[in-house]
């Protein structure tokens, strides 16, 4: 049993933890309303993949070396040291800003080249309910069997990157299966109500940096990853997403929550 370190936030009426170690994150515990948010390990750095490179899943969460500490007032800094063939080193600070609104920076420094690389993150829910996503100029909230995990992508070409780092993952099984739709997303943004609260927990991503969108019902995750580019030996890489829990007028407000 190991103690982990974790920071508590309040703001806009809503109460949470960020946590340090491999699992770490953002949990809402508390909405403005009372609810229940999150679980924990919202926006965390999950899962590294590559064409050149294998078995990166829970790398950076369980099996590299991670450390934590404040480095601000309200900044949160998780480092993640290299492992094994995985020669990189990642940071990801939370910053909690006004609103109950937290920005998060990955960052990453490749000490290798690596082709197609993609870094995974999650989060995780109490109830098996979808996002909504903007597809084809409109909010939809898709459905998902029990036993699918679902991609959206950024564009057709981002497919040929996402099934090639996953070959083995996306072949079908009895456990699970993981279909690319067809629709690409307008949007890197997801928007989950939660059950019983007036707020919703909203997840931005830097397009630039975003090529894939998930959803299962599994685990109750809806997920991002990060880059799906080939990345040079040397090369510095910081990639930005937004976590609020907030109440939305309409669902377009979602799309104005990231700071210019």
């Amino acid at each position: 049993m190991a103690l982990v370190e974790s920071w508590k936030f309040q703001a806009d009426e809503v109460t949470g933890y960020i946590a340090g170690g491999g699992e770490h994150g953002i949990q809402i515990v508390a909405t403005a309303d009372g609810k229940p948010g999150t679980r924990g390990m919202g926006m965390n750095l999950e899962h590294y993949y590559s064409r050149s490179c294998e078995q990166g899943r829970f790398v950076p969460r369980y099996q590299a070396k991670v450390h934590s500490e404040q480095t601000g007032e309200q900044v949160v800094r998780v480092r993640i040291e290299p492992h094994k063939d995985w020669q990189i080193e990642a940071t990801v600070d939370f910053a909690v800003l006004p609103g109950a609104l937290i920005e998060v920076r990955y960052g990453f420094h490749f000490l290798a080249a690596y082709r197609g690389f993609e870094a995974f993150v999650s989060n995780y829910f109490h109830d098996p309910t979808e996002p909504h996503l903007h597809l084809n100029g409109q909010w939809v909230r898709p459905t998902v069997a029990d036993n699918e995990h679902r991609f959206w992508l950024r564009s057709p070409a981002d497919a040929e990157n996402t099934l090639a780092v996953r070959h083995a993952e996306l072949t079908p099984s009895a456990e699970i299966i993981q279909p690319i739709d067809p629709v690409c997303f307008d949007h890197p943004v997801m928007v989950t109500p939660i059950a019983g609260s007036t707020q919703s927990i909203v997840n931005i991503v830097e397009a630039e940096h975003c090529p894939s969108l998930s959803v299962n019902r599994r685990w109750n995750a809806h997920d991002f990853s990060l880059l799906g580019r080939d990345v040079a030996a040397g090369e510095r890489v910081t990639c930005r997403a937004w976590f609020a829990c907030t109440t939305l007028a309409s669902l377009d407000d979602a799309l104005r929550l990231q700071p210019r």
